[in-house]
C-alpha cells in the first residue's frame, strides 16, 4: 500500500518516509503504522480490516497490556 483516503478525507501514508511495511501483530493481526499528511498524525491501520485503530486497540492488537 502506498497510499488512501479516509472516510473523511484525510489523505495517509505509510509512516518513516513511506518505508514502514506492514507488521504481524502478537494476536494474528496486520497492521500499518500510517501517517496523516493532512492532520499531521500517526495511526495503525488494520489491512485485513480495512480501518484504523485508536491507541487502546493497537496496544490490545500487539499485545501489549
Amino acid at each position: 500500500m502506498t497510499e488512501l483516503t479516509d472516510s473523511v478525507g484525510d489523505h495517509w501514508v505509510p509512516a518513516c518516509g513511506g518505508t514502514e511495511r506492514p507488521t504481524r501483530t502478537r494476536t494474528g493481526r496486520t497492521l500499518l503504522f500510517m501517517w496523516n499528511t493532512t492532520q499531521g498524525e500517526h495511526a495503525y491501520y488494520d489491512c485485513e480490516r480495512d480501518i484504523f485503530l485508536t491507541d487502546d486497540e493497537a496496544r490490545a492488537a500487539f499485545a501489549l497490556d
